[in-house]
């Protein structure tokens, strides 16, 4: 096994030139070189570290079952971040929701991270905090408040130990599981990506946090509070992209290297209910007689049943356009209570530009996203990935719509729109985002109106193309690899970099 590379302490930020620096569904390098201060350190495809011992393990150890320290529970994306533990048991998982957290194990895109946690020097526990991302987020509430209320009495119904009516409710059962791992522990780090970001403010904003609830077996545990906090491409203000999908239309992601494995499964569900069939679940079935609608819209129907999870990732912002022309403003679906994101909203308020109170709740808060991301390969002729800002309301002919249906096929073929019909056209423009969430979204309300990030909080940015030039709340790094997305989690460099910022001093 290789040396592992020192991690620098996590105050530490990377000197950049010109920028000012603030403290089958389910299988999914060169070393940095260190420079005097002052000087822009690139950095490799293998780490971000230390000069000395940079080449990474290549044969982590498992963790064991009980360490000292604190534990770390690494909470993915949606739409295939958790897989089932079988790889035999896809459709045990597709026809069965709020599948048992014990059966679901993190997605191969987060193995190397996995891997980098459990690598490094001393004993430590590390869980995948998997959860069914088919589920609805967290218990609604009755007001927008900044806080999920109810959470609390919900993890103490006994009626409910065993049951997973909410994604948040996994982390329960993860937390419970760190807590058991280190029982001289009070406190557990996450790391949070994309979507996981949403459901693990859904756990610090509540009224459980930090509380005694009951375990499965009907036992007291009192939860961890989170001493480091990281959130990784987080989507503070959801994403545009998610409308489309949200009424039906995935062309998107036609062509695309990951999702379509995702929605073929999704097709299979479906057929099985149109069929005769029955999904199960904790807070209600989805059947034949459950959907509405004929064509594209009972697919609609039944995927805003099937998958709820959608909707913590809808947009909160000003990002429709109602009408194609004349040229309107762009406007919001906060007030439509059907399509709104109410858990997003609800977590956001009392948030303004560079005040995040809730931020205040972990001992500290690591914020990391791309910024000026080239497609791959990666090289200066590549281009710049482009990402969604915003949604065009088109009516009649022109637009393509590809149903989720059309997954169950190698080549996806979509449906043309017909006079009378309504679609979206997708506004994508480059260097706006990470291919998925724009910059926007990511940044939220993390730096005031003046640029200057909210005090209770460190950001670090990434980027494989040129630096950014006179944006002084930057705290920008060049890096090697792919930074889209879903591959954002398991580029060489970010991962050590993340294995770092849960590092003891």
């Amino acid at each position: 096994m290789h040396a592992q590379p020192q991690c620098r302490s996590a105050a530490t930020i990377w000197p950049v030139s010109g920028v000012r620096k603030s403290s089958a569904f389910w299988a999914h390098g060169s070393a940095g070189a260190c420079v005097a201060a002052g000087i822009i350190l690139f950095i490799g495809l293998a780490t971000l570290a230390g000069c000395a011992n940079s080449s990474p393990s290549t044969a982590p150890p498992s963790p064991p079952e009980t360490a000292a320290g604190i534990a770390t529970l690494v909470v993915p994306r949606f739409n295939g971040g958790s897989v089932p533990v079988d790889p035999a048991a896809q459709e045990r998982f597709l026809f069965n929701r709020g599948y048992p957290a014990q059966d679901l194990r993190l997605g191969d895109t987060y193995q190397p991270l996995l891997s980098a946690l459990r690598s490094r020097p001393g004993s430590k526990v590390v869980l995948g905090a998997s959860y069914d991302w088919r589920m609805p987020g967290a218990p609604p509430q009755d007001s927008l408040d900044g806080k999920v209320t109810g959470l609390l009495a919900h993890w103490n119904d006994p009626m409910a130990v065993r049951s997973y009516p909410y994604a948040v409710d996994y982390l329960r059962y993860w937390l419970i599981q760190a807590a058991r791992s280190t029982p001289d522990q009070d406190r557990v780090n996450l790391i949070a990506h994309s979507t996981g970001v949403t459901l693990v403010r859904a756990y610090l904003q509540s009224d459980a946090y930090g509380q005694t609830v009951l375990d499965e077996n009907g036992s007291a545990v009192k939860l961890p509070t989170i001493d480091t906090l990281v959130l990784a491409v987080p989507a503070m203000q959801g994403a545009p992209f998610v409308w489309n999908l949200w009424n039906g239309n995935f062309a998107s992601f036609v062509g695309a290297a990951r999702g379509a494995d995702i929605f073929r499964g999704y097709n299979t569900a479906y057929q099985h209910v149109v069929s005769g069939g029955t999904i199960s679940g904790p807070i209600g079935d989805v059947t034949s007689a459950s959907l509405s609608g004929v064509g594209l819209a009972r697919q609609v129907s039944f995927l805003r049943q099937y998958n709820p999870l959608f909707r913590i990732v809808l947009p909160t912002n000003d990002f429709l356009y109602p009408s194609a022309a004349p040229e309107p403003a762009p406007i919001s679906i906060n007030g439509r209570t059907g399509d709104r994101n109410e858990l997003l909203l609800d977590l956001n308020s009392g948030s303004a530009a560079g005040r995040n109170p809730w931020t205040a709740l972990a001992s500290k808060v690591v914020v990391t996203y791309p910024v000026n991301v080239l497609a791959p390969p990666a090289t200066a002729g590549s281009g710049s990935v482009s990402t969604a800002i915003s949604d065009r309301t088109e009516t009649g002919t022109g637009g393509t719509v590809v149903p989720f249906t059309a997954f169950a096929r190698d080549n996806q073929t979509g449906i043309p729109t017909v006079p009378g019909q309504t679609w979206f056209r997708e506004e994508m423009v480059a260097d706006a985002g990470d291919g998925a969430f724009p910059l926007a979204t990511m940044r939220g309300t993390f730096f005031d109106r003046d640029g200057v990030p909210d005090p209770g909080i460190r950001v670090q940015q990434w980027g494989n193309g040129p630096s950014p030039q006179g944006r002084p709340e930057d705290t920008w790094t060049p890096v090697a690899g792919n930074l889209s997305h879903n591959l954002f989690i398991e580029n060489p460099a970010i991962t050590h970099w993340l294995a770092c910022q849960v590092e003891p001093g």
